[in-house]
Order: structure tokens, then sequence, then C-alpha cells
């Protein structure tokens, strides 16, 4: 697992188009530090779709400039393989 700092987060709530179940839809925004493997130089940011499986305190819990962590499955889906977040969690910088 690579270690990531959170850069900024976001909640908002939405209507489900189906069903008309009002949902959340949470997001960190991560930067990821390089390490000798990656291609690229410097830091990169990414938005990363929190699931509602990860409960509100801890992502509620998060501030600007924390570290975590993260883990995924990979599932097969009919255009390929994706990987969802399952879990997440604070580690020290």
């Amino acid at each position: 697992m690579q270690k990531f700092q959170i850069v900024g987060k976001s909640s908002r709530e939405y209507t489900d188009k189906n069903t008309g179940e009002v949902k959340k839809a949470r997001e960190l925004h991560v930067m990821y530090e390089p390490t000798e493997t990656d291609e690229f130089k410097g830091q990169r940011v990414e938005v990363m779709f929190v699931p509602s499986s990860v409960k509100d305190d801890i992502f509620f819990g998060f501030k600007l400039g924390d570290w975590a962590e993260a883990e995924y499955e990979i599932r097969d889906t009919r255009n390929g393989k994706t990987a969802r977040l399952i879990g997440v969690w604070p580690v020290k910088g």
C-alpha cells in the first residue's frame, strides 16, 4: 500500500435518478509522493471516491495535511478490471 497526503475533501448529497433516494458522495483529494518505480517526476494529485462502507467518523476525521493509506478490491466488470476502495485509515507522516 502506498501512503498519500490529504490535500482536499468534499462531501455532497444527491438524489438517485432511478430510486429517488438521497445518497452521499464523498471524495478525498490525495497527493502521492513519487516512488522509485514511478515514471513521473514530482507529485501527483488524484480524486479518490470514498464509498459508504467507510464510516463518516473516519472520513470527516481527516484534516488537510494528514497522511493515510487505503485498501482496494479488484473487481471484474464487463469493461475490464476496476479497483474499488474498501478501506482508508490514517497513518503517521
